[in-house]
């Protein structure tokens, strides 16, 4: 390694630590002559290591000028070079960035600039990707390592001596080259994480010490790891170790934990509560992990006052119980032993002593919170959690519809069915029994129980599942209460049983549930949206498919095949919405032709879905209000597309702002159209559909 290191690095530590952008500069050459990326590149020549460029005087623009010194070199010297990596100073320390593959790029701009500089020459190898210090350590085995992106295109060192050598080390791995799948690689890090873990046992006699700490580390990248197989319970019990060795330290040592203390334990309990939602029969727990162990812990309630504010503390955590309160709402428990936070809406019960509010006043609650939330606060979430921000939005736009159009009800009344009112039930007497634990056992209970007016008709899939949450429908003639199973993240490609993620896990172990506990025939399926708005072009661009119309129908072939063995298997009639049409959106630069883009394949989406459904009989039922939702674009973008070629008979139109919750999601307005739709429906006979599923 240290052959390939040019001279001006040999004098700097791989463990030095750059505190800021003006220090590790000791060390380099006079800037008496302003350093180009020419001479950087003639320079990384000279010194024998062409594939990898160092900037050592600092960062200057290169993603275009490093092909043009490419060019240069050849011309002049008829020398031709591949640049793989060029080292440049960053923020806190130093990068390594892969170089792009193309200095065109996509010639015609369909991808955003992040998008396409995820597309190099050489990325890093997969089992680093996503990882940071320790664990990181642990693969690359380069002291100092910072991170890497979870994209593999650029990683982080604490010196540029060990930017370098992380480059090296990078160019030397096999992983590329052997050309593994996501899967192999997952069970790579695993290994080798569960090694690491293995040898700092013997060393983790406190629960304070640095070894209990990296050993935590471990367990919470192996979690992401089995979930990104599918393995879920492994995934939990990871989580749930790592998650146990913060909120232990937290409890023990709160009054010395600076930022960084309280962002490592929100965003593992975070990732444990995920694993218990995706799990879809720990939802509750997770609930209560979130709740009681985070936000409403007893024995922290005087630690925040007015100078600190549990919900900004903790705001992922907040967001992802917000979410979980939304799509199961029939969850608190009151009672003497409950506890509040500061600032909530805590009532005085008979007792003069203080309970936490119900889950529908609490939903109202983190709403407010999360409202005011600072700005830089809000504008971190939106750039680290974006798919928990989302459903903030879309929650928030869910309640403001709700009270808009119920102003003499009580706001979030997720069990308004018409004119009924059924009021949060306390579940006491339920506590003691575990089978209460599982959502589907809870809903059938609770409609045995008159708690919920309505049978079940659940609405499986992804976020797009809360847009008809506790509201009724009627199937032939008998109203239904609308309950959501929230499997977030899953694509219409993770239907087909073949595939190893977390998604695909949590769908059959949902059906699973309903199966046994419930003796509905009928399900709501939602799925396709994240396909059309990302995997669906993704997969155009990786050179996957020749067309968009033969990706789509690839797509939809997938999708529908799955749903007919799931339709047969579980003796099931499936409803399958429609994937929502795009809201207008502002053009910004050339974005627009990539959203030209999403609107036709959501347009062949669902035509293909309306054929295919047909085709495969009385026991798919396409929800065909698709039309009702659109209305006439009256921009002239269309007509760029068509008049440059880049989309064949583009689409014109639109969502109707009628329908629109937050540009992406539908509102409650559509519930109208999804009952006509269920009204013009001529439901199969029994003979007919045993006729059908056999």
């Amino acid at each position: 390694m240290s052959s390939l290191i040019p001279s001006v690095m040999k004098n700097i530590s791989i463990g030095h630590t750059v505190p800021g952008r003006s220090n590790a500069g000791e060390n380099l050459p006079s800037k008496q002559e302003k350093e180009t990326v020419l001479s950087a590149l003639e320079a990384a020549v000279e010194n024998g290591h062409p594939e990898i460029v160092v900037l050592e005087q600092g960062f200057q623009p290169w993603k275009k000028e490093i092909f043009e010194a490419e060019n240069n070199i050849f011309e002049t010297k008829m020398i031709k070079i591949n640049v793989k990596y060029i080292v440049f100073r960053g923020w806190g320390g130093w990068r390594v960035q892969a170089i792009p593959m193309d200095p065109t790029f996509n010639k015609n701009n369909q991808q955003t600039p992040y998008q396409m500089s995820l597309q190099v020459r050489r990325p890093f190898p997969p089992s680093w990707w996503g990882l940071c210090d320790e664990t990181l350590f642990a693969m690359c085995k380069v002291d100092g390592a910072t991170f890497v992106q979870k994209s593999g295109f650029i990683c982080g060192h604490k010196t540029m001596a060990g930017a370098f050598a992380m480059a090296a080390a990078s160019l030397k791995s096999n992983e590329i080259s052997t050309n593994s799948s996501s899967v192999e690689i997952r069970k790579r890090r695993i290994s080798i994480l569960q090694d690491a873990i293995k040898k700092y046992q013997g060393q983790t006699k406190g629960a304070d010490t640095e070894a209990a700490r990296c050993v935590a580390q471990y367990d919470q990248v192996i979690g992401n790891e089995f979930l990104g197989i599918g393995n879920i319970e492994d995934a939990i019990s990871h989580f749930e170790k790592a998650c146990s060795y913060y909120l232990s330290n937290y409890e023990k040592n709160y009054m010395a934990f600076e930022k960084q203390d309280f962002d490592h334990l929100d965003t593992c309990a975070v990732f444990y509560g995920e694993s218990l939602e995706h799990s879809c029969v720990h939802i509750f727990k997770a609930i209560g992990i979130i709740k009681d162990k985070i936000l409403f812990n007893n024995a922290l309630c005087n630690f925040y006052g007015e100078k600190r504010n549990v919900f900004q503390t903790f705001p992922v955590s907040t967001l992802l119980l917000l979410k979980l309160l939304y799509v199961s709402p029939v969850y608190h428990v009151n009672g003497s032993d409950a506890s509040c936070p500061p600032n909530s809406t805590g009532q005085v019960d008979d007792d003069g002593q203080i309970s936490r509010p119900p889950s529908i006043d609490l939903i109202l609650e983190l709403l407010d919170q999360i409202g005011n939330f600072p700005s830089d606060l809000k504008a971190e979430i939106r750039r680290r959690f974006k798919s928990h921000w989302a459903f903030y939005l879309f929650i928030k736009a869910l309640v403001e519809d709700e009270v808009n159009t119920n102003n003499s009800k009580n706001p979030v009344s997720v069990f308004h069915c018409h004119e009924d009112t059924v009021e949060e039930v306390e579940f006491r007497s339920l506590e003691n029994n575990s089978s209460m634990l599982k959502p589907i056992n809870r809903w059938q209970h609770f409609h045995a129980s008159n708690q919920i007016p309505y049978p079940p008709l659940f609405v499986i899939g992804d976020s797009h599942t809360l847009t008809y949450a506790w509201r009724s429908v009627r199937v032939q003639g008998e109203l239904r209460t609308c309950i959501p199973i929230l499997i977030t993240g899953i694509k219409a490609w993770h239907f087909q049983e073949s595939t190893e993620f977390y998604t695909n896990t949590a769908l059959q172990n949902a059906l699973l549930e309903i199966k046994k506990a419930s003796n509905t025939r009928e399900l709501v399926v939602s799925a396709g949206e994240i396909d059309v708005r990302e995997g669906i072009g993704r997969a155009l661009d990786n050179g996957h498919y020749q067309t968009l119309q033969q990706a789509v129908e690839a797509t939809v072939l997938v999708y529908v095949k799955a749903l007919a063995n799931i339709s047969t298997r579980y003796s099931l009639i499936l409803f399958v919405l429609p994937v929502p049409p795009h809201a207008k959106r502002p053009s910004k630069g050339g974005r627009w032709r990539n959203r030209e883009r999403r609107r036709k394949a959501c347009t062949l989406f669902n035509n293909a879905l309306r054929v295919q459904c047909e085709k495969a009989g009385p026991s798919l039922q396409y929800l065909d209000f698709i039309d009702a939702l659109y209305i006439e674009d009256e921009t002239t973008s269309h007509q760029k597309d068509q008049k440059m070629g880049l989309i064949e008979d583009p689409e014109t139109r639109v969502l109707n702002p009628k329908y629109d919750s937050d540009k992406t999601h539908l509102n409650r307005h559509t519930l109208t159209l999804l009952q006509k739709t269920m009204d013009k429906i001529d439901m199969p006979s029994d003979k007919c559909l045993e006729r059908c599923m056999s």
